[in-house]
């Protein structure tokens, strides 16, 4: 568990590193399903939570964000996956495979 947590608090360094347009190298972000759902797990969490502080934590839980913000998840990997066909990598095939993890870190649902 400590080293998936290690990988998630890497993957959100790079992304905040890429946010503010400093250098990442594409091997800063881990590139496995496991990593994919700690980073949408992360990023809903985060979401909830700056959404209960906007509001003054007032109000009640609309069930009907999850099932939102999980139909935006698909949107995200494809429009993730269409943007990294269209920038190919020569060099190194499978750094390819690792790139398509980069913009995911920086998009927020």
């Amino acid at each position: 568990m400590k080293l998936y947590l290690l990988a998630l608090y890497r993957n959100l360094l790079a992304g905040a590193r890429l946010a503010l347009f400093m250098p990442v190298r594409a091997l800063d972000f881990r590139a496995s399903p496991l990593d994919f759902v700690l980073l949408v797990a992360f990023n809903f969490a985060l979401w909830i939570a700056v959404a209960a502080l906007r509001t003054g934590m007032a109000g009640e839980f609309d069930s009907a964000a999850i099932a939102l913000y999980l139909a935006a998840v698909p949107l995200t990997f494809r429009l993730n996956s269409s943007s990294s066909a269209l920038m190919p990598c020569t060099t190194r095939p499978r750094a390819s495979a690792r790139f398509r993890v980069a913009p995911l870190s920086a998009i927020e649902s």
